[in-house]
């Protein structure tokens, strides 16, 4: 959920999640909120300094941190010689080129996966230094708060649920349809496909939207034989039938002729099919468009067929079929 925290969002609502690309000016922002977390000892939750005089956690152990960052992100650290200076002082001299934005992503989610609430036990006064204890749930809710109010205040699709993992905000008039809606046909194979394509589709990465529209097809093509398995025309026809009044003529026909469109366009468009010459799904949009057209058709036959309820399946699986209709 995301919080209203200034007087403009309270007044006007947040603004619509537009940016996909994390620009330099939010990295740095980013960067300062991590910094703080490593300077007031949050990451020591995974990455302790310990008292010399004994086991007591005194802060972030900053050299440990960084070397499991860059072995475990990808592309995280910059080119810029200062990278190290940058990361774990509490300024630099010098604008940071950002990383890629899957890589700061990344990096939130590492975060986010060690982070703790630091508070101040008691005071060595030998090495001049608090000791401390660790709150991890409260250290990653002030955590998921902090990172979703950029998120929203740059208008970046992300947000970070919960569990503290990245995933993509959708336009508000889809959010709660593509999110909430959970499947239960009769087919496991088909709610698999069909839980399948919406994780692939909510994944921070653009490539992803490719596999979520090859899996979305596919369920559709599993779905036009859910009435009848042995003779999918037919199955096709008794399931626009059934999910459509005798009295909507027009309709019923409209429906029909969507059925038949977004075959072939799943048939012609790089989307099932990977032979030379099937035309490629373009980045500017159009993985998004074809994902929610096709989404709602098919929501749109679950629902009128009564196949939709509280119930979905977390597993995976596949399963391509013929095209025909």
């Amino acid at each position: 959920m995301i919080m209203l925290t200034y007087f403009s969002d309270r007044e006007s609502g947040p603004q619509e999640p537009i940016y996909e690309e994390i620009k330099p000016i939010v990295w740095q922002g980013i960067l300062s909120l991590i910094q703080t977390r490593v300077h007031d000892g949050s990451l020591a939750n995974g990455f302790p300094s310990h008292c010399p005089g004994g086991d007591a956690v005194v802060g972030t152990d900053t050299e440990t941190l960084w070397n499991a960052i860059r072995v475990e992100i990808k592309d995280i650290d910059t080119k810029d010689s200062q990278s190290w200076h940058v990361f774990c002082s509490q300024c630099w001299s010098t604008e940071p080129s950002p990383p890629e934005t899957l890589a700061i992503l990344d990096l939130i989610e590492f975060v986010a996966r060690n982070v703790a609430q630091p508070s101040q036990l008691d005071w060595h006064d030998f090495f001049k230094h608090n000791h401390l204890s660790l709150d991890r749930e409260e250290g990653l809710n002030k955590f998921i708060e902090d990172i979703n109010r950029i998120f929203s205040r740059n208008r970046l699709a992300y947000y970070l649920t919960d569990d503290g993992l990245v995933e993509r905000r959708l336009p508000s008039e889809f959010e709660t349809v593509v999110r909430r809606t959970v499947y239960s046909t009769g087919d496991q194979k088909l709610d698999i496909l069909l839980d399948t394509a919406i994780d692939r589709f909510l994944s921070p990465n653009p490539e992803s939207r490719q596999d979520a529209l090859e899996k979305l097809w596919d369920a559709f093509e599993r779905l036009k034989s859910i009435e009848n398995p042995s003779t999918k025309k037919l199955s096709a026809k008794l399931l626009i039938n059934k999910a459509t009044s005798d009295s909507a003529t027009i309709f019923r026909s409209e429906i029909k002729a969507e059925f038949r469109s977004l075959t072939n366009i799943g048939n012609n468009l790089s989307i099932r099919h990977f032979e030379q010459g099937k035309e490629p799904v373009g980045d500017g949009g159009e993985k998004d468009y074809l994902f929610f057209r096709l989404f709602s058709l098919i929501r749109l036959m679950l629902r009128a067929t009564g196949r939709l309820n509280e119930k979905g399946s977390e597993d995976f699986g596949n399963e391509k079929q013929e095209d025909s209709f």
